[in-house]
């Protein structure tokens, strides 16, 4: 029985372990595993926004910048907060960055390539979540 699109993506289980390991520094056993548990979820989103798969890398590897970043601040509880909603707002913010990105490349006439005409499909709720600071 095949699976149904997305299908794997919402069954992912956050382990709290996991990301208690990957806030206490530079495991580089745990950020493996993160990439092989969340990595395909953040690129599949990316891809799903209407990115290049070029660009949809970048945003994978700038979302786990992000995440290292912030993750000493968050706190996992899912009645909150699904640490996959987090991850999806961050990842989202790094789309619309990528989309930026590929707006100036494009130059003042507004000429795209065919990859960059896709237009974005970004999920109104998660656009709208405050970007955390950068301090």
């Amino acid at each position: 029985m095949s699976m149904a699109p997305g299908e794997h993506h919402s069954s992912i289980q956050t382990r709290p372990s996991l990301l208690n390991r990957l806030k206490t520094g530079n495991d580089t056993e745990s950020w493996q595993e993160f990439y092989r548990v969340y990595g395909k979820l953040v690129r599949d989103f990316a891809i799903q926004a209407g990115l290049t798969d070029t660009e949809a890398d970048e945003v994978v590897q700038e979302t786990a910048i992000g995440i290292a970043r912030h993750l000493p601040e968050y706190r996992y509880d899912p009645k909150v907060c699904r640490f996959k909603t987090w991850l999806l707002n961050l990842t989202s913010w790094r789309i619309k960055d990528q989309l930026k990105k590929r707006q100036r490349a494009a130059g003042p006439t507004g000429e795209t390539t065919p990859a960059q005409s896709r237009s974005p499909r970004l999920r109104p709720t998660i656009l709208h979540a405050r970007r955390p600071s950068t301090a």
